[in-house]
């Protein structure tokens, strides 16, 4: 089963728990979003990039293309997801929790 997340403008931090062989499809300009692998291992592959990525637990990955990203669970595995744009917004943002965890 695929699940999708539309091309939109989601913003914020988002944790999803994906089942062995599930795949998630996310769709748009996404660029400077991170995917984050917390527990279990995914594979990532993201249109226009000949290069595709096996994300186990405790690793990260920024996307910097535009157009469809799939995650596909090669276990069972914990996600985040930090929906964040381009723009002026995902600076802001990545400030904000920079020195929330005690930088600067």
């Amino acid at each position: 089963m695929v699940s999708k997340i539309p091309d939109g403008k989601f913003k914020g931090l988002f944790k999803l728990i994906l089942d062995e062989n599930s795949i998630l499809r996310i769709d748009g300009d996404r660029r400077g979003t991170r995917i984050s692998c917390i527990k279990g291992a995914v594979y990532i592959t993201q249109q226009n990039d000949i290069k595709d990525h096996v994300l186990p637990a405790d690793e990260s990955f920024l996307i910097n293309r535009q157009g469809r990203i799939i995650i596909w669970a090669l276990s069972a595995a914990a996600i985040e997801i930090d929906f964040c744009d381009t723009g002026r917004y995902c600076l802001i943002e990545r400030l904000r929790r920079f020195i929330a965890m005690g930088g600067l």
